[in-house]
């Protein structure tokens, strides 16, 4: 075969991409990638909403949104692509994410958190869902019916009651949904501390000091802050009164009276008329 037969064969082949349609899911990308007759195309597109679209190539680089895909187009898309299965651990705006199972095709960790895109309202944290894979990306199929709901249900009970994963206990728990929730139990507590130490620092500002630091300890915050240019510390309750424990000055006995906001107004005002005992 010669030069001038192949082109003319590759371009009869690239004519046909006008007239197909095409199905594929869309998260912010601005290409889409078809195959035809053994060619890979990539097409820009127009930007769109996250979500299952059908297109229509305006040529060999462009292509047109037509509508949105219906339920058997987005079927038979997934069902192109290999399954695997996920354990959903939080959703971040439109973006799930979650942790495979351990006996999975693609040698994808357990340990590591996965996106999964354009997941439904049937997704919720805990649950196993299924999954479909094309080498880059996670999408979406649908929550696996064969799944133990119980065991999502007392996971999610627990998250809420924000019990420590070295004392979940439940029958039949697999090793990935024991992961699962020890990641989101850290992520809860990470996102804990950060506004407990930013309502902290508010409180100090509203009682005219300058927030320096929190440390959190077994049973009680230690906060230390600056009044005029003097460092001052208290002890306070680790719950969102922020009650004083020890307030770091002498209280006669009456630092449980006060919390952190009203203490370093007191602090504040005792420092102005020198009289201040520090205990700590």
């Amino acid at each position: 075969m010669n030069i001038l037969s192949i082109i003319n064969r590759l371009g009869d082949k690239e004519n046909l991409i006008t007239e197909k349609e095409i199905i594929s899911p869309v998260f912010y990308n601005t290409e889409i990638v078809t195959h035809i007759e053994g060619l890979i195309h990539l097409l820009k597109i127009p930007k769109t909403d996250p979500g299952w679209y059908k297109f229509k190539p305006l040529n060999e680089k462009e292509a047109q949104l037509i509508s949105s895909a219906n339920i058997d187009e987005i079927e038979k898309y997934l069902k192109r692509l290999p399954k695997i299965r996920i354990i959903l651990v939080y959703k971040k705006g439109p973006i799930y994410f979650g942790v495979p199972i351990k006996n999975n095709n693609f040698g994808l960790k357990m340990t590591k958190l996965l996106p999964i895109y354009l997941s439904d309202d049937m997704a919720t944290d805990f649950s196993k869902c299924i999954c479909r894979y094309d080498g880059l990306n996670l999408w979406y199929q649908e929550i696996d019916i064969q799944a133990d709901l119980e065991k999502s249900e007392y996971l999610n009970r627990a998250i809420k009651k924000f019990h420590n994963p070295k004392y979940i206990r439940f029958s039949g728990l697999s090793i990935e949904e024991k992961i699962a929730y020890k990641i989101k139990f850290e992520i809860d507590k990470k996102l804990k501390e950060e506004l407990n130490k930013t309502k902290i620092q508010k409180d100090i500002e509203h009682g005219g000091g300058k927030f320096l630091q929190s440390r959190e300890k077994s049973d009680h915050i230690e906060v230390s802050y600056e009044i005029n240019g003097e460092k001052f510390t208290s002890y306070v309750s680790k719950d969102p009164t922020h009650k004083v424990i020890t307030a770091g000055i002498c209280l006669n006995g009456y630092d449980s009276n006060y919390d952190l906001k009203s203490i370093v107004s007191v602090i504040r005002e005792g420092k102005n008329q020198n009289v201040i005992y520090r205990t700590i």
